[in-house]
């Protein structure tokens, strides 16, 4: 998206285009990180304001909104000036500032500006309702070894390893302790290119030092991802009707499933790396087909 600014000049208008994410999945790493920050530790509307001003540099020369009538700023003489042609409404404004270029911008802009970010960030929430499922996350070199991220929608993500991470985000979103959350982190990333349940964390002290704004960013990826896999596996994450355990948390309805299954996600096929997206699809598959000899009965 385009944020398009126009300076107030005395000679001749000019209008400037800026960037402006419209999706969380166009936010960088560091990006995510800086949003994660303002949005815990000021109101909704500010941390807005701030995050959009962050994204293009811009500094604010006047925190507190300026009146103005018809008039323009003059910044030789910090004076305001009468505008020939401009209408007598009084305004509210911010006066910002990036290299040379200064723009007024008035309340009812900014509240338009932010009115676009909100949607995607907060959508009506008073916390962010994260979407955020592409991964651009690095990988972190040990030793001869390498500890990857997660892929994109978790794609490189086995049933087992899926198991471990939605248990430590289940126990961090009930306990909100942070060792919880550094062992989610942990079980997200694979070394190399595997897995292993019984080693993955002994890596914990690479993750333990990392800024906390940088861990919600795995906790807004993975809540992005259990979005994406719900949406797709309609069937596998369908609440039930019988458990009102199940109805806050649709999760433990196939984890109730695959407990009791006689033909486990395990043995569907050896062969196979028995990547999560394999798995679901398989279940969401056997409860469709269960559902619909159920209902012909």
């Amino acid at each position: 998206m385009k944020l398009s600014l126009t300076t107030r000049h005395r000679r001749k208008n000019k209008t400037y285009e800026y960037y402006m994410p419209g999706s969380w999945n166009e936010l960088s790493i560091p990006q995510a990180v800086k949003l994660a920050e303002l949005t815990s530790s000021y109101s909704k509307t500010e941390a807005l304001l701030r995050f959009v001003f962050w994204l293009n540099n811009f500094s604010v020369i006047r925190q507190e909104p300026v009146i103005y009538s018809g008039m323009n700023y003059r910044y030789k003489t910090k004076k305001w000036r009468k505008v020939v042609g401009d209408d007598e409404e009084i305004k509210a404004a911010r006066v910002i500032r990036k290299g040379f270029k200064r723009f007024i911008i008035t309340d009812t802009d900014l509240n338009y500006i932010t009115s676009i970010v909100e949607k995607w960030i907060f959508n009506g929430n008073e916390a962010p309702t994260s979407f955020l499922y592409v991964s651009k996350f690095k990988s972190i070199p040990i030793n001869n070894d390498k500890l990857n991220p997660p892929c994109d929608v978790l794609t490189n993500c086995t049933y087992e390893q899926y198991t471990y991470i939605d248990t430590h985000f289940q126990n961090f979103m009930e306990s909100k302790d942070t060792a919880d959350l550094n062992m989610m982190i942990c079980a997200m990333h694979q070394i190399n290119t595997e897995f292993n349940s019984k080693m993955y964390l002994a890596y914990m002290p690479v993750f333990i030092d990392l800024p906390f704004y940088q861990k919600m960013v795995y906790l807004w990826f993975f809540i992005g991802c259990r979005k994406v896999l719900s949406h797709t596996f309609k069937n596998l994450f369908k609440e039930s009707e019988n458990d009102t355990k199940t109805k806050s948390d649709p999760i433990l309805a196939w984890m109730r499933l695959t407990s009791g299954m006689v033909e486990t996600p395990a043995h569907i096929n050896p062969t196979k790396k028995e990547l999560v997206w394999d798995i679901f699809s398989y279940l969401d598959e056997k409860i469709k087909a269960f559902n619909e000899a159920k209902s012909k009965k």
